[in-house]
């Protein structure tokens, strides 16, 4: 080892400068004696004089020099090996995300590399980050919360995702803090990246000015539209991210928090700053829904799920009219223009990243089940149906498909819903335990809808008896 740290330090010392220069093993490259520049002497006597200031040199100045040596050798063999500790964790979790990327993924094996990566860097926030979002997923919440909140102390101002999964770990008050420091950090990347790209405008604006005078400025034009095409794609997910993060407050100040004598207005302003991020955020609209409903605004709220649906199609690439009959009101007329927002703005437009993967099908769920308790049934079920076609064992769509048909008096159906989800539920196992409750709450209350037909019939037949 000692050599091949000896080999790396006279590469290194090719390009360092004079200050820089470390001394190497001898069993490789010996070191040069250092040589003392020439004095201009008059006579012999100064000579003679030098002569013998040099046989005076003290010996342990000698000894002095090989110690620093020795120790700038072990300065140089610790930095070495931090660096290989650093490329080793490195890639250590390139392996680990390959391993979790496979079909099927290796989880066990990941998680072996993702030990080996901590213990190589314990201290490393994107180690740290890493193994505790893989940790939260395999349900070791309390591990992956030490090792976010480690991350947090060493790298608080960079990072938001440490500060959402630990929002998503914690209620109330906790869960606050961590969502609005989340939401910090991502102001100040996207204030970074707004001021990276003015500095770079001004430089892109000169150009073009002095192109103009050769060119029309069609260089300086065009740069300009480059660069502004870039940071739009830099910061969208930044702004949905954010967005996202303002619907996660609002929801606290309508659950957790909404005790608070300020609950609303603070729900309120949630909302409207994560529509200013982005108008077009799912989650926003579907908190915002929810709000509106609950206050009994419920054209506002059939609107707003409405212009959620559209989203989802859009992301998803249906963009078909074959459901504009779904879209009627109770008394058969259609419902607002499609440039109608929930409250009265304009239609949030839809930028090229929206496309860019499929929505968050907890997200889309929320939407159907407000619109289900809205009554905008053959709505709901075009979503669910978009949710089972890409998972049909998905346990949540199930369920609120029952409920859909449960609100248009079609028992029969939601019981079908209930006893197939109840099946799954089985194949399962535990994992779907939590569904198994709600399934049978749907399966009682169509039951619960057939007995009085059925006993009306009863009760006509022996009339006629």
């Amino acid at each position: 080892l000692q050599t091949v740290f000896a080999v790396r330090r006279t590469s290194s010392v090719a390009t360092a400068g004079p200050s820089e220069t470390m001394p190497v093993q001898q069993d490789v490259d010996p070191p040069r004696k250092r040589s003392r520049s020439p004095r201009r002497v008059s006579d012999g006597s100064s000579k003679a004089a030098q002569s013998s200031e040099d046989a005076r040199k003290p010996e342990d100045e000698e000894d002095n020099e090989g110690e620093e040596e020795e120790e700038a050798d072990e300065e140089g063999e610790e930095e070495d090996g931090e660096m290989d500790d650093e490329g080793e964790a490195a890639s250590l979790l390139e392996q680990a995300t390959g391993c979790l990327a496979e079909l099927p993924p290796r989880v066990d094996r990941a998680r072996e590399l993702f030990e080996e990566a901590l213990k190589a860097e314990p201290d490393n926030p994107e180690v740290l980050d890493a193994f505790a979002a893989f940790l939260s997923e395999e349900g070791d919440a309390d591990r992956a919360k030490k090792m976010f909140s480690r991350s947090a102390e060493l790298l608080p101002d960079e990072g938001a995702e440490k500060f959402l999964y630990l929002a998503q770990m914690s209620s109330g008050e906790d869960a606050l803090r961590h969502y609005s420091r989340g939401a910090q950090v991502l102001e100040s990347e996207l204030k970074r990246l707004a001021d990276t790209g003015s500095r770079a405008t001004s430089s892109t604006s000169a150009a073009g000015a002095l192109a103009s005078e050769a060119a029309d400025g069609a260089a300086g034009t065009e740069a300009s539209e480059v660069l502004a095409g870039v940071l739009q794609s830099a910061a969208a997910p930044l702004r949905r991210q954010l967005a996202g993060v303002r619907a996660s407050i609002a929801e606290l100040y309508m659950t957790d928090l909404c005790d608070l004598d300020d609950a609303e207005q603070k729900c309120e302003d949630a909302l409207a700053s994560g529509l200013q991020a982005d108008p077009a955020c799912l989650q926003l609209l579907a908190t915002k829904a929810t709000l509106r409903k609950v206050q009994g605004r419920c054209d506002e709220a059939k609107q707003l799920t409405l212009e959620a649906a559209r989203v989802i199609k859009a992301a998803s690439g249906d963009g078909s009219d074959s459901d504009s009959d779904d879209r009627e009101g109770e008394d058969g007329e259609p419902a607002a223009a499609p440039n109608d927002a929930g409250d009265g703005g304009s239609r949030p437009e839809l930028g090229d990243d929206q496309d860019a993967e499929l929505p968050d099908e907890d997200t889309v769920a929320a939407i159907a089940r407000t619109m289900i308790d809205l009554e905008q049934t053959q709505e709901a079920r075009h979503l669910l149906c978009g949710l089972l076609e890409r998972d049909e064992e998905d346990l949540t769509a199930w369920v609120l498909l029952g409920w859909s048909h449960i609100v248009e008096k079609e028992p029969d159906t939601a019981q079908d819903c209930a006893k197939h989800g109840l099946k799954l539920c089985k194949k399962k196992g535990a994992a779907a335990d939590a569904f198994k409750p709600e399934l049978q709450k749907l399966l009682k209350e169509a039951q619960g809808m057939e007995r009085p037909a059925r006993a009306k019939a009863d009760g006509d037949d022996d009339a006629d008896a």
